[in-house]
């Protein structure tokens, strides 16, 4: 499966996520979602969260 992002290849402007469905019994949920502000981060800020946190100070 393909990861979400967060912003048009085209325009660079926020998406919206219009259509959710679940795999298992093939509920399907339509309408307007927001995306997390983690999914809007381009792959490479994402690692640099992920390095982040797992190597924090505790």
């Amino acid at each position: 499966m393909h990861p979400v992002f967060g912003k048009c290849p085209v325009c660079g402007q926020e998406l919206t996520v219009t259509r959710l469905e679940c795999r298992a019994c093939g509920t399907d949920i339509s309408g307007q979602f927001s995306i997390g502000r983690l999914a809007r981060l381009r792959s490479d800020e994402i690692e640099f969260v992920e390095t982040f946190i797992k190597n924090r100070a505790t």
